[in-house]
């Protein structure tokens, strides 16, 4: 997400402002060099100037192509190493300097101020948000305030992010495999300024949360404490409750057990009835003529199979390279994989993922422009994953069994969902596949009030198309279940 209108996922709205840096070293260098022609620039008549006043003058245009060349550099170097955040606020500031030169080229000649302000129309598009940003700060950017929850008898901690007015409606964010709680900044944002309160947990065994190498701390009955926990510490009885991926395995066995404590609940890509009950459940969905059982025996699934086969060596390849397996993983969606066998449907031949590379290609290979998540989130998220490893993460995976047998012993209701429910399909998922296989059919039968949309983006669809999964959920919001109107 780009809070200033510089897109990182536009890369001729970046390469354009970088050309504000491109064209400051231009000028600051002819000043340096060539001061007397920066002079004709600005229409002063230099015929004027006595001879006693030309060295001063000269310094002054100087000293002027020395700080463009700075401003230039600085701009350069944001757009090279930095985020598109900070490249707006730094072309809103360069806009600032042309402005001021506007008026100082008005004093000096009586016009031509507009050989400067021409150039505030292009930047300001390009930067304007900022503008907001900066005098309506506590609306357009709320800040979200950090929390740890200590239970367990102080044993766990769960890590949370918070935002939104303290009355506001409240809505849970549980992010899936590989995440923390900032992965969902973009909804955070946005339904905290529609009046809502927002929280975004890292799940346990990531980033703040407790992240002990005990594979049973990741089995859904423990998981699901931490929620029901953190739902008491926030004082409510019930929440709109939002998840993704392995999220989902949460929200779904929440919902099975505990369907009091839901007042919605929206799943992305992965459907209800399915993965809370274990990888011999979504087995059974597998389209056999894109998977050959003899081909592979494990359809798209393959990989959850190899964790349970060869946890530890597969493990330690994503922590050989965390920033390089994650820079891949959060790539755009691909259309021409719908209806074919997926990338990690011979994991298990393979002996490891990518075809059984040695490790994950590494982040300097893949471009920028095919990523979907901002460079400040993917640095949060490596740095998270460098502190806890994967051992906690992929530790989920390893608890199929134990998943099955709790949330069939304790559903409520007959596994049937009263409360309104959204499924956001991924319509280039090549493994939560709900567009060619019947992944999704189960839970046609077993929520009663559905809404379904589909959404043209890879696995991480919140991440790849936030304006729509928002819109989605605001609209499904406002018809089923508050009545509240958007606020934007």
């Amino acid at each position: 997400m780009s809070y200033l209108g510089l897109s990182s996922q536009s890369p001729l709205a970046i390469n354009t402002a970088a050309g504000f840096g491109v064209f400051q070293l231009t000028l600051g260098l002819t000043g340096i060099l060539r001061p007397y022609v920066m002079l004709n620039v600005w229409e002063v008549d230099t015929s004027v100037i006595a001879a006693k006043e030309k060295n001063l003058i000269e310094a002054l245009i100087q000293l002027y192509g020395l700080r463009n060349v700075a401003l230039g550099l600085m701009i350069v170097a944001v757009r090279s190493f930095a985020d598109s955040r900070t490249l707006g606020s730094v072309v809103m500031c360069d806009l600032i300097v042309a402005f001021g030169d506007g008026f100082l080229q008005k004093r000096l000649t009586g016009g031509g101020e507009w050989k400067h302000w021409s150039f505030l129309p292009a930047g300001a598009g390009l930067a304007k948000p900022f503008v907001f940003y900066t005098i309506l700060l506590s609306y357009n950017m709320p800040s979200f305030s950090e929390h740890d929850l200590v239970y367990e008898d102080g044993d766990k901690t769960l890590h949370y992010l918070t935002a939104g007015p303290e009355d506001g409606e409240l809505m849970v964010f549980m992010h899936g495999w590989p995440g923390i709680g900032k992965t969902w900044h973009n909804q955070l944002t946005d339904f905290s300024k529609r009046g809502f309160k927002v929280v975004a947990p890292d799940m346990p065994g990531y980033g703040g949360s407790t992240a002990r190498k005990v594979a049973s701390d990741y089995a859904q009955e423990q998981v699901i404490k931490a929620m029901l926990t953190l739902l008491k510490h926030l004082g409510r009885n019930q929440a709109i409750w939002v998840a993704h991926d392995w999220g989902c395995g949460t929200l779904w066995t929440l919902a099975r057990t505990h369907p009091e404590v839901f007042k919605a609940a929206c799943g992305m890509t992965v459907p209800y009835g399915v993965l809370e009950l274990g990888l011999d459940e979504a087995l059974k969905y597998v389209n056999r003529d894109i998977y050959p059982e003899d081909q592979y025996p494990w359809g798209q699934w393959s990989y959850q199979a190899y964790y349970e086969q060869e946890f530890e060596k597969a493990t330690a390849w994503f922590d050989k390279d965390p920033r390089g397996f994650l820079k891949a993983g959060f790539t755009k969606g691909n259309p021409k994989g719908v209806g074919k066998p997926g990338p990690l449907s011979r994991t298990v031949e393979d002996g490891g993922w990518m075809g059984g590379a040695e490790k994950p290609i590494p982040a300097s290979m893949i471009p920028d422009e095919y990523v979907t998540i901002d460079k400040e989130t993917l640095d949060e998220l490596v740095a998270a994953m460098e502190k806890t490893g994967f051992w906690p993460g992929n530790a989920w995976y390893m608890n199929h069994k134990a998943n099955r047998a709790f949330n069939l012993e304790n559903q409520k209701n007959n596994a049937h969902l009263k409360f309104p429910v959204l499924f956001i399909e991924a319509g280039y998922d090549t493994v939560c596949d709900t567009v060619s296989s019947t992944l999704a059919e189960p839970q046609k039968e077993l929520c009663e009030d559905l809404t379904f949309v589909s959404i043209a983006a890879g696995h991480f669809v919140p991440v790849e198309k936030p304006q729509e999964v928002n819109s989605a959920i605001a609209e499904w919001l406002e018809s089923k279940v508050s009545g509240k109107k958007s606020l934007l």
